[in-house]
C-alpha cells in the first residue's frame, strides 16, 4: 500500500497547484494535472461557467467532509544518497515496486538511508518541466580515447562536493566511477539546456511541439513556477424573480470583469 503524504486542500491553489514543484518531508514531488485525478474523490464541477470559459473541465478538491487523494508524481526523478553520494534514477516502475514509498539507498553499508533529490531541474517559458541528463553532463567533457566508451546502463554516476565552499558550483561535481568522467556545475545555470525542451511535463508521456529555450535551475526557485489563477464569481440560482434587474445589471458587470457567473 503506497504512503499517503496529507496537506490542506487549500495549498492545491497556493503553493501546491498543478505543475509546482511541492518538497514534502524531504522528498520532491509534482501535483498532476486534473486529468488525472480520481473521479471518485474529486467530481466534475457540472454547467460550470468557468469551465466553459477556460475550455476545460474543472473537478472539486477532495474536502474535510470527503477526504481523498490527489496524485503526484516524484520530480526530479534523478535523487542522491548523502551518505555514499551515489546518484539514482528512479522511475515510474521501481517506485511502484516500493509502493511508492521515500527511495532508499540501496548500498548496505547506508542502512537505507533516504535519498535526496537534486536540486537542479531545466524548465522552459512554456512552463515545461524536466529532468537533467546527469550521465551527459558529467561525460561532457569526456574524451573517448583516454576513458573509454561509458554508456548509460554500465555507467556508475556520484553527486560530490568538494572544499568548505560546498554549496559554489565549481565546489560540485558530478563524477562516473566507471571511466573516471567527472565535471563541474560550473556553467550549469548560466548557459541554456543544450537539449532543449522536450515539450512535457514530469508525468507525461506523449510530448507537444516546444520550441522555446530551456534553462537550468534550483528546483525551489521562485522563477520555477508561475501560477495562472482565474477567479469565478458562483451566485446561486433562485425562482424568486424579486431583483431580477440587478441580477442582469450584476451579470453585464461580470462580463466586463472577466467573472463567470454560474
Amino acid at each position: 500500500m503506497s504512503q499517503k503524504r496529507t496537506f490542506r486542500s487549500s495549498q492545491l491553489i497556493s503553493p501546491f497547484g498543478v505543475g509546482a514543484i511541492v518538497d514534502l518531508a524531504g522528498e520532491s514531488l509534482v501535483n498532476m494535472d486534473i486529468t488525472k485525478w480520481p473521479a471518485g474523490d474529486c467530481a466534475v464541477l457540472a454547467a460550470n461557467n468557468l469551465s466553459r470559459v477556460l475550455g476545460k473541465e474543472i473537478r472539486r478538491p477532495p474536502t474535510d467532509e470527503k477526504i481523498g487523494a490527489i496524485p503526484f508524481t516524484r520530480f526530479p526523478k534523478w535523487l542522491f544518497c548523502p551518505s555514499c553520494r551515489n546518484l539514482n534514477h528512479i522511475n515510474i516502475t521501481t517506485d511502484k515496486v516500493s509502493y511508492f514509498d521515500p527511495p532508499t539507498c540501496k548500498n548496505p553499508k547506508c542502512k537505507k538511508t533516504l535519498l535526496v533529490p537534486m536540486r537542479f531541474v531545466a524548465v522552459c517559458s512554456n512552463g515545461h518541466l524536466q529532468d537533467i541528463d546527469w550521465h551527459w553532463w558529467a561525460h561532457r567533457n569526456n574524451q573517448q580515447a583516454q576513458d573509454g566508451q561509458c554508456g548509460k546502463q554500465q555507467s556508475k554516476l556520484y553527486f560530490e562536493t568538494t572544499g568548505a565552499s560546498g554549496g559554489d558550483f565549481n565546489a560540485m561535481k558530478i563524477r562516473c566511477s566507471s571511466c573516471n568522467s567527472t565535471n563541474s556545475f560550473e556553467s550549469l545555470t548560466s548557459l541554456p539546456y543544450p537539449f532543449g525542451c522536450n515539450g512535457k511535463q514530469p508525468w507525461q508521456s506523449s510530448a507537444e511541439k516546444c520550441t522555446e529555450e530551456a534553462r537550468v535551475h534550483p528546483r525551489s526557485a521562485s522563477n520555477v513556477y508561475y501560477p495562472t489563477i482565474f477567479s469565478s464569481l458562483d451566485i446561486d440560482g433562485s425562482d424568486n424573480t424579486e431583483g431580477e434587474g440587478d441580477e442582469l445589471m450584476l451579470r453585464e458587470w461580470s462580463g466586463k470583469n472577466k467573472l463567470a457567473k454560474g
